[in-house]
């Protein structure tokens, strides 16, 4: 499995690198390979205790994680502090739980879906459902054992050589959930549809093997595979007045050693920047804990949301705040869901809306970084360990990075009466450092990036960052391009990137109200407005679940402050965090009834609030693939309108990109950003960078 996460760099960088392994432990450290291993034999050798009609011969592991572990077990209300590190007491007495989504292959071609939590200190299965009409992810596995089949099938064999296409080696078949579209022929059938493109089918290259096949799309052309039966069934496209859509042939190569086939030489003009740190890093490592610059934070990893933070918290210098705990800030926050709807009414290429993380999992296919092409200068690996299905482990490499970024300035004023006496003190000016803490997957033709930024002034930014290639279909004049032209007979679908952030907040403890806040014109008044240059600044707490159900309104500058209405500053404000929404605020431009949006019912909004449940973890639910989204997801949740005020709180953020194609974007795509941030608002008594130096970079 290795090769998918290998990235070749494209120059080399000085920097140091140093892959963090051991330290302390703590019970929300990411399962080991051999728990990995130990949960999965525990459920082969007590699989009577589950299904006592099936054998474990035919066990399929689909996914292997931690298991949610009680906050209060983690949690010191006596400080309002999360248990900064485990005593031998503490470990002993917390469970150490897996959670296991598992199939077994029925003789009759269908399949049954097990979900099995394991305790892997008593050795025991503590809870076993076998949950309908949905599946769970797919997995690696699944998506190799496919293209294989799909390759070999001699109908699909026919349907390749009628088009000129007639060396396997060249096609590239790639598997896409199936989603849920109410056919009857689908249900209860574990299966994928495959999507088609062929590297360099004019013969137009020195090396076909390295061509980028996204540039010649095989199109109406489709396969699917049962993946209990191993059978396929090829379905191809009905095209007025042709045979077949015809394949374009023009590469679209962007590597070196295409460029350099067609004289094209990189740039001469830019210098080598060397990022060095000759006294080391300002962040320490212990285990899974970070701390840096007042923040403190765990590391996670699990394979359906790759990259996740920890009882992120914030200790405040002594010497200039009267409150020094380590002050928690949010319990946990990831991306749990993502969904990428294409805007095309091809009945192909109308099925392509991947649920990127609960179908296949973005820590399955996160790629294993580099020094000086994903990372620069001093930077920490954390490794990760997952599942295959056979009930084994697999390492991924240096799967997160870890590194500080010079960032410019921080704060800074010129006293211009000092200026004029050309007083030695004339300017105060501190400069930033910001921490970053990253991790990159691939997904098919995209490439996403996880960043989350931490600030000297308390402020948590989360970055995504789009690359990749862009998806193509291939048409005849007359059909409808549904996107951006790229050359003759080649168009990039219009879509979109919905991401759903969970942000389990805690801050300044457990008990916190979400307010919305927005900036009114104050409406023109002789005697209230006479200028006419007045604003209402007006807050309001989101008391309920549909209450709590909101979105982005740029008029207003609406904002969502998190605050502890039982905890206040200097000046008797509760302590808060705002949530302000980035550049990602698109609207959805799926149909309410659609069966892409009945599945991804957290596109309807940019906002939602409910109370802590362990229960609802995943925007989407649990298993969101070929399922209905019937009774799950965030829609059907916030359906009981339960009380949200004074209490444990998880705001949904849902960001979303929306792309329509531009010619810039092929045959590579550059980064495409979207952000929001977590901003202190009234957390601190003062500006918390004051002791900040001034000067901090070698001249």
């Amino acid at each position: 499995l290795q090769f998918l996460y290998f990235i070749a760099p494209a120059h080399k960088m000085s920097g140091c690198c140093k892959t963090v392994s051991g330290g302390s432990k703590y019970p929300l450290d990411p399962l080991s390979g051999e728990e990995i291993k130990q949960a999965c034999k525990i459920v082969k050798e007590k699989f009577s205790e589950v299904a006592k009609d099936l054998t474990s011969s035919d066990m399929h592991f689909s996914a292997v994680e931690l298991a949610e572990i009680k906050k209060e077990l983690l949690y010191n209300n006596d400080t309002d502090e999360f248990i900064h590190k485990a005593t031998e007491e503490m470990l002993a007495a917390v469970p150490r739980v897996a959670n296991v989504a598992m199939f077994m292959k029925e003789k009759d071609g269908t399949n049954r879906v097990f979900s099995i939590r394991v305790d892997l200190k008593t050795e025991e299965i503590t809870y076993k459902e076998e949950p309908k009409g949905t599946q769970p992810n797919v997995h690696l596995e699944e998506f190799l054992e496919a293209e294989k089949l799909v390759q070999q099938d001699p109908k699909f064999i026919e349907a390749m050589k009628k088009r000129g296409l007639t060396d396997s080696s060249r096609w590239m078949v790639e598997p896409w959930s199936a989603g849920n579209f109410g056919y009857e022929k689908e249900k209860n059938r574990r299966i994928v549809r495959t999507q088609v493109w062929c590297r360099d089918p004019g013969d137009k290259v020195k090396n076909s093997a390295l061509d980028n096949g996204y540039a010649h799309p095989v199109s109406g052309l489709v396969a699917v595979v049962d993946l209990v039966t191993g059978t396929v069934e090829v379905e191809e496209q009905e095209v007025p007045g042709h045979e077949f859509v015809p394949v374009p042939k023009a590469p679209g190569n962007f590597s070196r050693s295409f460029l350099k086939e067609q004289n094209i030489s990189e740039r001469t003009d830019m210098k080598e920047i060397d990022i060095k740190q000759p006294k080391g890093t300002s962040f320490t490592v212990d285990g899974k804990l970070v701390t840096w610059q007042g923040f403190s934070f765990r590391v996670g990893f699990n394979w359906r949301e790759g990259l996740t933070l920890h009882h992120i918290s914030y200790q405040s210098d002594s010497d200039i705040a009267s409150d020094n705990r380590r002050r928690p800030i949010a319990n946990k926050i990831s991306c749990c869901e993502m969904v990428v709807p294409y805007l095309s009414g091809d009945p192909v290429h109308a099925r392509k809306n991947a649920f990127d993380m609960g179908e296949y999992g973005v820590g399955f296919m996160s790629n294993s970084l580099t020094l000086g092409c994903d990372c620069l200068g001093e930077i920490h690996y954390f490794d990760a360990e997952l599942n295959t299905m056979g009930g084994d482990s697999f390492p991924i490499k240096n799967a997160i990075c870890l590194h500080e970024e010079d960032y410019g300035m921080l704060w800074k004023h010129t006293d211009w009466r000092l200026d004029l006496q050309d007083h030695p003190e004339k300017t105060a000016i501190a400069r930033s450092t910001r921490l970053v803490i990253s991790s990159v997957c691939t997904l098919g033709n995209y490439e996403y990036g996880f960043f989350y930024h931490f600030y000297q002034d308390g402020t948590i930014e989360v970055q995504l960052k789009a690359t990749g290639l862009v998806n193509t279909n291939a048409i005849v004049p007359g059909q409808p391009e549904d996107g951006q032209v790229l050359g003759d007979g080649l168009v990039a679908q219009n879509h979109q990137h919905a991401f759903s952030f969970r942000l389990d907040m805690a801050v300044d403890g457990m008990k916190n109200t979400c307010v919305e806040t927005n900036t009114e014109i104050k409406p023109f008044d002789p005697k209230t407005n006479p200028y006419g240059n007045q604003c209402d600044v007006v807050s309001k707490q989101l008391c309920s679940e549909k209450e709590a159900q909101r979105d982005v309104n740029p008029q207003t500058m609406r904002i969502w402050k998190v605050t502890n209405e039982n905890k206040k500053n200097r000046v008797g404000q509760p302590t808060a965090f705002k949530l302000t929404p980035g550049g990602g605020s698109a609207f959805s431009m799926l149909h309410p009834g659609s069966p892409v949006m009945n599945r991804a019912t957290f596109m309807k909004h940019h906002l939602w609030v409910t109370p802590y449940s362990e229960s609802e973890m995943y925007a989407a639910g649990r298993y969101p693939n070929q399922s209905t989204g019937e009774g799950v997801g965030l829609e059907n949740w916030t359906a009981n309108d339960r009380n949200i005020k004074d209490t444990d709180v998880v705001l949904w953020h849902t960001c979303n990109m929306h792309h329509l194609v531009r010619l810039e974007d092929f045959p590579v795509m550059p980064v495409d950003y979207t952000s929001f941030t977590l901003k202190p608002c009234g957390f601190f008594d003062y500006n918390p960078t004051l002791r900040v130096p001034s000067k901090r970079v070698s001249q």
